[in-house]
């Protein structure tokens, strides 16, 4: 566990630095916790990490392929929202992306039917997302 943290650390480290010298920074706003503007993307350090981690796991078979498609998602989610940060995504094209991401893996888990309703229920959702704001 010593490592993992130690592997965090130098990760999230590594990461600020390099979002400091790319100018990739948190403006403050109004409803900003910070008054000076900050890097983004140290989250994704442990994003990183926890689907490396699970990756590890999942190959000595000791995950089973649900559970890792779900971090593999989770890893997706985050790496869009880092995305948004800094480019400012449009809300339905980010919202559909996760929504999309999240249903996918469902479909694939062995909880058995009420997952793929779940999934289904969150395809045809963004289904009409798509419909109602006219990407057709």
């Amino acid at each position: 566990m010593a490592g993992v943290f130690l592997a965090s650390a130098i990760l999230t480290g590594a990461i600020w630095q390099l979002a400091l010298r790319a100018r990739v920074l948190d403006l403050p706003v109004s409803r900003s916790a910070h008054n000076e503007p900050i890097p983004l993307g140290g989250g994704l350090s442990i994003a990183l990490l926890v689907f490396l981690i699970a990756s590890y796991y999942f190959r000595q078979g000791l995950i089973p392929l649900p559970e890792f498609m779900a971090i593999a998602a989770a890893l997706l989610v985050s790496a869009i929202g880092l995305a948004d940060d800094i480019v400012q995504l449009d809300i339905k094209w980010r919202l559909s992306i996760q929504i999309a991401t999240c249903s996918g893996w469902e479909l694939r888990t062995e909880f058995g039917r009420a997952a793929k309703y779940a999934g289904r229920a969150g395809a045809h959702l963004v289904g009409k997302f798509i419909q109602f704001y006219g990407w057709h």
